[in-house]
């Protein structure tokens, strides 16, 4: 059974949500450990194949998928912001902690560093 569509729709909804409180949906809870820049998931776009195969006793979810996220990326109280991109890509059924892919040539040094690192090995991987 091809679950593609099924992916393309509700996994966006999971990981625009992912550095959002809980409590309060418009508060980014997500912050780099130094410069304390906020970084929230503005967009999500998936590309691959999702399936369910198998019988009733015996299913088996098969996914390999190429995930995009625009960060909206912030020091909160000053007017700056930076957009930023991750990636992950070949995400699949072997692979299930592909490395985070950040793409931020347009960010101050400073910035694209700390933003990169806590996206790549920071708290932020465990958010998404």
């Amino acid at each position: 059974r091809d679950l593609t569509e099924w992916a393309k729709r509700t996994l966006p909804e999971f990981l625009l949500i992912s550095m959002q409180d809980p409590e309060n949906k418009d508060e980014c809870i997500a912050r780099t450990p130094w410069a304390s820049y906020a970084v929230c998931v503005a967009e999500v776009q998936i590309d691959g194949e999702a399936s369910l195969t198998g019988r009733k006793s015996q299913t088996l979810f098969q996914f390999e998928l190429d995930i995009g996220i625009r960060l909206d990326i912030e020091i909160e109280g000053k007017d700056d912001y930076w957009p930023g991109v991750a990636q992950m890509v070949h995400f699949d059924n072997v692979n299930m902690t592909p490395p985070i892919i950040t793409r931020m040539e347009e960010l101050p040094r400073r910035v694209a560093d700390e933003v990169g690192w806590y996206m790549q090995k920071g708290m932020g991987r465990r958010f998404l």
